[in-house]
């Protein structure tokens, strides 16, 4: 009996793992994973969940040494890293440009759930050139996003180069040729962390064809600081996180990446909330002064504390003017009261003055143009 427990726990495990079919996760240390989970989880008697459904601690493993070169010999670091290269990442040509005798060039491998994140150090500059050829003869169908911590990163996708600086993002599809060279800085190095993104998760939360106009990106505040410190912690932290809880976040990081690709920043909706948050107060001091005949763009700039010329740009960053709404605003609250069953022994007079009008001329003149009657034949039609 116990033969055949483990006999299921292990062909759960690796169809589990087989299921992925994704070439950039190790299929063993998922396998083990899932070895763990699985075994409990029958142990225990549990209902088991769906594929990627919350599985509590994993191993405790760190980022590992996925490749370490240190030494003069880089016509051999150049051929033995391309297996590397196929394996972590996707097929490509590496080439190597190294400015002393002798240098130094690591890949540690994170977290490879939710999504394979990978760092690179090296004090050479390195350099990865996908073509057709690669794409046509690879199944890697990935979104490689780059956050730059040492040196620059230059890639050029699409006819267009583009140098990532620490602090930057930058974004290759990897079903489209590229060239990524990584550059090191005056202290003769560099480091990146590198995150792979299926495609069709990457599009789920950036849908469309990627604008490379936008990159680099800054990471270094609001929607980008979100990015960056969340693949940072899954580089270092994935493996040992509940499933749900890191998945959740590599979902976050990816909402701010859309926002920041979409064009519509942390800054952006900070400076929207404000605009917001200055109309509102704009309004609510014209709905209680309405009754006020001498209420004007001066006198609510004023009491709301901002320039006369803010003001205006508030109102025309709207579609509209001061007058127009002062004027909408009077029409409405009349019209309101016109309708009102304990109004009615209110005279024209009274609701115009109520109104903010200098006069029951002005009232009836402004009223007619908007709703094609007086307001003495409106109320007289609601009666009726």
């Amino acid at each position: 009996m116990r033969l055949v427990f483990q006999i299921v726990v292990a062909l759960l495990s690796l169809r589990e793992a087989a299921c992925l079919q994704d070439p950039h996760i190790d299929t063993r240390a998922y396998a083990l994973d899932s070895l763990a989970y699985w075994s409990k989880a029958i142990a225990g008697g549990h209902k088991i969940g769906p594929l990627f459904a919350k599985m509590g601690a994993f191993e405790d493993r760190v980022p590992s040494i996925s490749y370490n070169f240190i030494g003069d010999d880089f016509a051999g670091l150049q051929s033995s890293y391309m297996s590397v290269l196929k394996r972590d990442f996707y097929e490509g040509d590496f080439a190597v440009k190294p400015a002393r005798s002798s240098g130094e060039f690591v890949m540690e491998r994170g977290t490879v759930f939710p999504t394979p994140i990978l760092a690179m150090k090296s004090s050479i500059t390195a350099s990865v050139r996908r073509t057709w050829k690669h794409v046509r003869g690879s199944r890697a169908n990935v979104y490689a996003i780059w956050l730059v911590r040492d040196g620059w990163l230059r890639l050029t996708q699409h006819g267009r180069t583009v140098v990532s600086r620490p602090g930057e993002i930058v974004i290759a599809d990897s079903t489209n040729p590229f060239f990524a060279e990584a550059l090191v800085d005056a202290n003769s190095w560099h480091h990146h962390l590198v995150a792979l993104i299926p495609s069709h998760v990457f599009q789920s939360f950036v849908p469309g064809k990627l604008n490379v106009e936008r990159l680099p990106l800054d990471c270094g505040v609001g929607d980008g600081r979100i990015v960056r410190d969340i693949f940072a912690l899954l580089f270092d932290e994935g493996s040992r996180m509940d499933r749900g809880a890191a998945s959740a976040l590599l979902s976050e990081a990816l909402k701010a990446l859309g926002r920041m690709i979409g064009g519509q920043s942390t800054t952006d909706r900070c400076l929207s909330t404000i605009r917001e948050n200055r109309l509102q107060q704009i309004n609510d001091y014209m709905d209680m002064h309405l009754s006020d005949p001498q209420l004007s763009l001066e006198t609510v700039a004023k009491e709301c504390g901002i320039s006369l010329r803010y003001l205006c740009h508030l109102f025309q960053a709207s579609g509209t003017t001061f007058s127009t709404v002062l004027r909408r605003k009077r029409q409405e609250k009349a019209r309101e009261w016109l309708s009102a069953s304990h109004m009615y022994r209110k005279t024209i007079t009274e609701i115009a003055e109520l109104a903010g009008y200098r006069s029951v001329a002005s009232f009836s003149r402004t009223f007619r143009s908007e709703h094609g009657c007086t307001p003495r034949d409106y109320r007289k039609r609601l009666m009726t």
